[in-house]
């Protein structure tokens, strides 16, 4: 049966120089060598055949593809391959059951090379950058909020204090922490980022502080992101969804400038900078308990405040400019720019998202439109729809402005007009008169008396006269003459 199976089975990605499959019965169903030196064989000299047949030098009762085809755990052995050419090569192995419907229907052998498996064992935390990818002028606007915050970091940046960086999901706190290690002293040294709310659980402490070799199976001895920034600058995005525990170790960290290895006894001297971060207000954080507050006190010798795209909407032209930049630069489909409407349309929208929003927003855009400038049509509907929303809530609100305050004053919107008179199939004229109507109406309702009226209209008293007789409108209460 396992002769089904064995597409699905060597899909699984495995790291190996051989790979040996054999059913229920020991028969060798499949055979494929990666690494000529794992085996001694070809696939057509072994497949069909038993595999004790074919090794021959394996004892029965230790064979470790037996005991997996009796359901027993996979197991890892090291032996030795001799070639036809006298050549030798050690073999590390690991023998897996294969279960269909809780039954076994056979075994699956991943050999490796011992002189190259080494390189898949050797498991290293990614390179740290040794310099920062955005410098200052990376970071793009000139209002007021922003200038202030540029200003901000070029004073932080000289000194060596910890500073805990806020600001809403995509408004660049990783920017502005790369910008404080190029302005830095450290500059020349290591930046490494770690959005801790993406580290699996339990995984926290040996990814910072890094692990003793035997403190848990398999463990080796491995140096954890604080060893590898050493000398450098530590970005910690995210630092609210550490663990409490995680936040002590990090706060005698922080202190001392020491660490211990996780299952380890030994101190560790460093010296880095810490620039931490959180999308949620800290001091909000800190009152919630989702910050120790001896650690929020000490992270947070500044605190430095991005301000969100809404509160700094004057940056969207440069902003767009620079998105364009960027797209013509990495696509072979140029563009000249945004429409007048679509620039007004950014102006007007609250971007929840800031500015990685408007960047996404920009790109895709890009993909649908159909002439060298961005248009209004080409924008997501979700933007679209809430300038809609907006527009509709200006429109009532200058609505209700413009009637009187009066409780008989006539309740209606003119988008409610626009669509009735399309419903009745009015004409032109007939839509014109309808305006006219609802237009002096509301207005004499208002007005004292008609030369009044008339001149803030800018048509003669007698012109006025007239239409209200045309409309069958009453003339403006008061005295007549003004």
């Amino acid at each position: 049966m396992i002769e089904h199976y064995v597409n699905q089975i060597i899909a699984m990605n495995i790291l190996a120089d051989a790979v040996t499959i054999i059913d229920d019965k020991g028969i060798i169903q499949y055979y494929k060598v990666f690494q000529q030196e794992a085996s001694p064989f070809a696939p057509s000299e072994i497949i069909g055949r038993h595999f004790l047949d074919v090794f021959t030098n394996i004892n029965p009762s230790e064979s470790s593809v037996l005991k997996a085809l009796r359901g027993e755990s996979s197991f890892h052995n090291h032996f030795e391959v001799i070639h036809k050419d006298g050549s030798r090569h050690e073999i590390v192995e690991n023998v897996y059951p294969v279960r269909f419907e809780g039954k076994i229907i056979g075994a699956v052998c991943v050999s490796q090379n011992a002189a190259t498996s080494k390189k898949y064992l050797d498991i290293n935390l990614p390179k740290a950058t040794a310099k920062s990818m955005y410098k200052l002028k990376d970071i793009i606007g000139n209002s007021p909020k922003l200038r202030y915050l540029k200003m901000q970091i070029a004073q932080l940046a000289a000194t060596d204090t910890s500073i805990l960086v806020y600001g809403e999901t995509g408004t660049g706190k990783e920017m502005v922490a790369e910008a404080i290690h190029g302005l830095s002293l450290r500059s020349n040294k290591q930046f490494c980022s770690q959005n801790c709310a993406a580290i699996p659980g339990g995984l926290a402490e040996s990814l910072l502080f890094g692990t003793k070799k035997g403190v848990y199976t398999g463990s080796v001895d491995s140096p954890g992101i604080f060893e590898q920034v050493n000398g450098g600058t530590l970005f910690l995005d995210e630092v609210n969804s550490l663990d409490y525990s995680i936040q002590a170790k990090l706060l005698r960290a922080l202190e001392t400038k020491k660490i211990h290895r996780l299952g380890s006894d030994k101190e560790i001297s460093l010296d880095f900078r810490v620039v931490a971060a959180t999308n949620e207000d800290p001091f909000k954080c800190m009152e919630s308990g989702k910050i120790r507050s001896d650690l929020f006190y000490r992270l947070s010798t500044f605190v430095l405040e991005i301000p969100p795209l809404r509160e700094r909407k004057e940056d969207i032209p440069l902003l767009t400019e620079h998105f364009i930049q960027a797209h013509n630069e990495a696509s072979s489909k140029q563009f000249s720019g945004v429409s007048d409407e679509v620039l007004a349309v950014f102006k007007q929208y609250s971007w929840p998202g800031n500015v990685r929003e408007l960047k996404n927003v920009i790109e895709s855009s890009a993909i649908f439109a159909k002439s060298s400038t961005i248009q209004i049509s080409d924008l997501p509907y979700y933007i679209t729809k809430s300038r809609s929303i907006e527009n509709k809530e200006h429109r009532e609100k200058n609505s209700a402005n413009f009637l009187p305050a009066s409780t008989s004053a006539p309740s209606y919107l003119i988008p409610d007009v626009i669509e009735q008179l399309i419903r009745d199939g009015a004409t032109y004229k007939e839509a014109m008169d309808r305006f006219e109507n609802l237009y002096l109406d509301s207005c004499q309702r208002n007005c004292s008396n008609q030369t009044h009226l008339a001149h803030i209209l800018g048509i003669s008293r007698q012109s006025l006269i007239n239409k209200l007789k045309k409309h069958n409108l009453r003339p403006c209460d008061g005295t007549r003459d003004g």
